[in-house]
């Protein structure tokens, strides 16, 4: 079943991620896709309480892993993204495509934010 809700998954994130990209610049959302191809730029871990790191800097074309080690499910939004319900152990692997800012929370908390920084073309 898990391996059942992980592709449910990736298919939520690739339709709406898809649609997060702007022309409008670098302090924009960054268009991201799910990708499991691409080398893996930098981890990010939610263990309950905290991102480890809050903020990461990457390159466009490299991988984000987004992983729940909390003891309970975690959802992550931002913009117009939604990943969905994590598991405890989920990994999101995010494929961004260009440049630009993207800011990750924690659904239905005060703010935790996780800050991606997409440097390059």
């Amino acid at each position: 079943m898990r391996r059942r809700s992980g592709a449910v998954l990736g298919l939520v994130l690739l339709v709406t991620l898809a649609a997060c990209g702007s022309d409008d610049g670098p302090n924009d959302q960054a268009a991201a896709v799910i990708s499991a191809e691409a080398p893996v730029a930098a981890t990010v871990v939610w263990d309950g309480t905290a991102f480890e790191p809050a903020s990461v800097t990457i390159e466009a074309g490299t991988a984000l892993e987004l992983r729940n080690d909390a003891d309970a499910a975690a959802r992550f939004v931002g913009g117009e993204f939604d990943t969905g319900a994590q598991a405890p152990g989920d990994v999101v692997r995010l494929v961004f495509t260009e440049a630009g800012t993207t800011t990750f929370q924690l659904f239905g908390t005060e703010p935790v934010v996780l800050t991606v920084e997409t440097t390059g073309p």
